[in-house]
């Protein structure tokens, strides 16, 4: 009984860090309703993938925020972040919603309001304009 209070604690930390706690807690968005809020100016995109995934392109506009990066603590991540508005809607997609869900929850953290759009290939297949990676 002495440790229970220890045990709660470690349930806590291991159920916050796994990435389906995080990839639930970031409501999704539909291709459409993250079309209206870019195209009214009131959304940003995140690409949360990583470099040797971008070869198949980019949604149109996306500011590019690997995963790795932010996890790390890397200075340039924290410093793209610190620069993005909390007016707008952050919109975070990966290849299939999990890490933008992990990196949606550490945004939220921070104050942002955070969408999660899931997959890259998904959005493209709706319809969301793609480019190549800095030809924005």
């Amino acid at each position: 009984m002495k440790n229970f209070p220890r045990l709660i604690g470690l349930s806590l930390m291991l159920l916050v860090g796994s990435p389906s706690a995080f990839s639930q807690s970031v409501s999704a968005i539909s291709p459409k309703e993250a079309t209206v809020l870019l195209e009214s100016g009131k959304g940003v995109l995140v690409d949360v993938r990583e470099k040797e995934e971008l070869a198949e392109g980019m949604l149109a506009g996306a500011i590019w925020l690997p995963t790795s990066a932010v996890e790390s603590g890397d200075g340039s991540a924290l410093k793209t972040i610190a620069g993005m508005d909390k007016s707008k809607t952050i919109i975070v997609y990966c290849r299939s919603g999990r890490r933008a869900g992990r990196i949606g929850a550490r945004l939220e953290a921070e104050g942002f309001d955070v969408r999660n759009l899931g997959g890259f290939a998904d959005a493209r297949d709706a319809g969301m304009k793609t480019t190549q990676p800095g030809t924005r």
